[in-house]
């Protein structure tokens, strides 16, 4: 069964507090809303129910995960041995961008499938997707059979097309958490994908930003705030590997 990585922190908090817990302690745990909470209930409950657990709730107390705790430790195992935290379509198509943005030689359409552990007939079709995708910045896929797959076009749509596709296409808290996850667990994936969103790299910089906000009273939409962190990201990520990076004196998001 498909447990997003919020639906596994989630779980994971409840199970382990063992103890009721009120939604706002949650939410505190798990840095989001208490709206968000609500909603991620809803779709935990099968996932429990699938374990013959439960979710009792009391009024004043919060709730707790009821069951057996041989359960319990079954399906904290279940989520601690997962080799990676799955991705949705689209994350795939951004992380096949990031992947094509770092290379300095064409990929492999294998070596794409290997890295996300999806079939080579899915990576194709992700690609055509991400040609569309892309178009509008002035981009296009080179695709040769031999020859691999190469990102051509302008170094500032490189610049500019992550944070966009981020804030345009994906859920972008749900898409942080997934990255963080995947990074605890260093698969595969997260070594040899990650590239502009780098291992680890983004959220440094999006805790530091995190505080700076704070400390200046900067107030930004989530996703004009999303956006400055990707494209700081990706600045930090061009400049390492000396390749040419221009800060233009206009919005990061647009």
């Amino acid at each position: 069964m498909y447990i997003t990585a919020r639906e596994q922190k989630v779980i994971k908090y409840i199970i382990q507090q063992n103890r009721y817990v009120t939604i706002r302690e949650i939410a505190d745990s798990v840095q989001v809303s208490t709206r968000t909470i609500h909603r991620e209930l809803k779709s935990i409950k099968p996932i429990l129910k699938d374990y013959h657990l439960s979710l009792d709730k009391q009024p004043g107390k919060g709730l707790k995960a009821v069951g057996e705790q041989e359960d319990k430790q079954r399906l904290l195992a279940h989520m601690s041995n997962e080799d990676q935290i799955e991705y949705s379509s689209d994350e795939r198509k951004l992380l096949i961008l990031c992947a094509l943005l770092e290379a300095k030689e064409p990929v492999k359409l294998y070596t794409l499938a290997a890295d996300l552990q999806v079939t080579n007939a899915t990576i194709s079709y992700d690609l055509d997707e991400l040609t569309e995708w892309i178009a509008p910045y002035g981009l296009q896929l080179i695709r040769k059979r031999g020859y691999g797959i190469e990102l051509k076009g302008p170094e500032e749509a490189k610049r500019k097309i992550v944070g966009n596709l981020i804030v345009d296409r994906l859920d972008i808290q749900l898409f942080l958490e997934t990255i963080e996850m995947n990074i605890k667990h260093r698969t595969k994936a997260t070594e040899k994908v990650f590239g502009v969103v780098s291992r680890g790299q983004l959220l440094k910089v999006e805790r530091l930003l995190f505080h700076l906000k704070d400390r200046l009273s900067l107030s930004l939409s989530d996703s004009a705030y999303i956006a400055l962190v990707v494209h700081l990201t990706y600045a930090i990520e061009r400049i390492q590997l000396g390749k040419p990076f221009e800060w233009k004196r206009r919005s990061c998001w647009n």
